[in-house]
C-alpha cells in the first residue's frame, strides 16, 4: 500500500524508497500513465495497493495501481470530528436521502482542522453565524475498499448572483435575465439544502424544478463550475421560497391563479359536469368542469381557467381561438398579480435561444408552463 508520498521518496508497505529523477505513475494499471511532477501526482494513489518498479540504482522509476477498484469519492458536510478515535461524522446523500455516517480515517493529524458543522450533544444542529460557516464544512471525501477515509479535499463553490429562474423545461437554474449565468441540471444532480436553523437536506431536481422565484434575493445557489454541463453538486441556501413538488397540488401547472390550456376533447358526463381534455405544456390532462349551463367552448380553443383547490375540477373563465387571443386579455380573475394581464403578440420569429424567443425584433421569455403547438392548415393535433 502506498502510505505516504514526498517529492523525492515514497513510503510503500512501511518502507521509504527514493524516487528516480525521472519517474512515471499510472492510476489504472497501465492503461494510461503520466510523468511524476511532485508528491501531488500520487494523491489519488494514497491508500491504494501499488506495484513499484526500480531502476538499476534502486530508485523508483514507475508506480502503478488501480484507483477505481479500491477507492470511492463522495461529497458531504463534516459535522463532527473525533481526533482521539480518528473518526469523522459526515452528512451525505445515501440513496437520495440525507444520512449521517461515521467513517474511520487514515490521515495525518491535520484533518482535525476541518471546518465542522457544529452539533449539540443531543444531535440537534446549533444555529451558526452564517450560511457561509456551513458551506465551509463541505468537502470531497475519498474512501478505500474498507470505507476508511484516505483523502479530504476542499471544494470550490461558484455562486449564482441573483437566481431568477428554475426552468423545468430546459432543466436549468439561471441568474439575471437575460441569464448572466446558467447551470444545467440532471435528474441525479447532487443537491443539498443548507439553511440556518434547520438540518441539512438532500433534494432532487424533480423536487424543486417548479420553483417560482418571486424575489432573487430569497434564494442563493452555489455550485461546482463544470463548463456548462451538470455540476458535481449544487448547494442551495435561504430556501424558504423553494417549491417542493411533494408539497405542490398535483393539478397545478404554473402561474398563481390562472392557467391556459388547449381543448382537445370535451363531453358532458352528467347533468352538472363536463369532462374536458386539455393540452398543457406538452402533456394531456383531463379535468371536470362544474357547469350548470351548456358551455360554449369549442375543441381546438384556448381556454383560461382556474383550479378548484384540492380537486381536479376547473372553472373556465374565458376562451378564444388560437389565432385571436384578444378575448383573454385583461381578465383580472386570472391575473397573476394586480398589474398582470394577458397580451397577444405575433410576427416573424427571428431567433430562439434557450427560454427566450425573438419576435419582430423583440425578446420574450417563454414561461416554463407555456403551451407550444403546431398548426398545419386546420389541423392542430400535433403539439409539443
Amino acid at each position: 500500500e502506498l502510505e505516504k508520498a514526498k517529492d523525492d521518496k515514497l513510503q510503500i508497505a512501511g518502507d521509504y524508497t527514493d524516487l528516480a529523477s525521472t519517474s512515471y505513475f499510472s492510476e489504472d494499471n497501465e492503461d494510461d500513465y503520466e510523468a511524476v511532477a511532485n508528491s501531488d501526482s500520487f494523491a489519488d494513489l494514497l491508500g491504494v495497493d501499488v506495484t513499484a518498479y526500480l531502476n538499476t540504482k534502486g530508485d523508483i522509476a514507475y508506480v502503478k495501481g488501480d484507483v477505481e477498484e479500491t477507492t470511492d469519492t463522495f461529497y458531504g458536510f463534516a459535522i463532527s470530528v473525533d481526533d482521539f478515535n480518528d473518526k469523522i461524522k459526515i452528512t451525505r446523500s445515501v440513496d437520495g436521502e440525507e444520512d449521517d455516517v461515521s467513517y474511520d480515517t487514515d490521515l495525518d493529524d491535520d484533518f482535525v482542522e476541518l471546518n465542522e458543522i457544529n452539533f449539540s450533544t443531543d444531535g440537534d444542529t446549533d444555529e451558526l453565524n452564517s450560511v457561509t460557516d456551513r458551506l465551509g464544512g463541505f468537502y470531497k471525501f475519498t474512501i478505500d475498499e474498507d470505507s476508511v477515509i484516505t483523502k479530504i479535499e476542499t471544494t470550490t463553490k461558484t455562486p449564482l448572483a441573483d437566481v431568477d429562474e428554475f426552468d423545468e423545461d430546459a432543466d436549468t437554474i439561471s441568474d439575471s435575465a437575460p441569464a448572466a449565468a446558467t447551470i444545467y441540471m440532471e435528474e441525479d444532480t447532487l443537491i443539498f439544502k443548507v439553511s440556518i436553523g434547520s438540518d441539512i437536506e438532500v433534494l432532487s431536481w424533480n423536487d424543486i424544478k417548479e420553483t417560482d422565484v418571486s424575489d432573487p434575493a430569497d434564494i442563493d445557489v452555489h455550485y461546482a463550475d463544470s463548463d456548462e454541463t451538470a455540476p458535481d453538486f449544487v448547494l442551495i441556501d435561504d430556501t424558504n421560497d423553494i417549491t417542493s413538488a411533494s408539497d405542490a397540488d398535483e393539478v397545478s401547472f404554473g402561474g398563481t391563479d390562472g392557467f391556459l390550456g388547449l381543448v382537445l376533447e370535451m363531453e358532458r358526463v352528467d347533468a352538472d359536469n363536463y369532462e374536458i381534455e386539455l393540452a398543457i405544456n406538452g402533456d394531456i390532462k383531463t379535468f371536470t368542469v362544474d357547469e350548470d349551463d351548456d358551455m360554449n367552448v369549442d375543441v381546438d380553443a384556448v381556454v383560461a381557467y382556474k383550479m378548484a383547490s384540492g380537486t381536479d375540477t376547473i372553472e373556465v373563465v374565458a376562451e378564444a381561438t388560437y389565432d385571436d387571443l384578444t378575448s383573454l386579455q385583461s381578465i383580472s380573475a386570472i391575473a397573476t398579480d394586480d398589474d398582470d394581464n394577458w397580451t397577444r403578440v405575433g410576427g416573424e420569429v427571428d431567433d430562439i435561444d434557450a427560454s427566450y424567443i425573438t419576435i419582430g425584433g423583440t425578446d420574450f421569455k417563454v414561461a416554463s408552463d407555456a403551451i407550444i403547438y403546431k398548426v398545419s392548415g386546420d389541423d392542430m393535433d400535433e403539439f409539443t
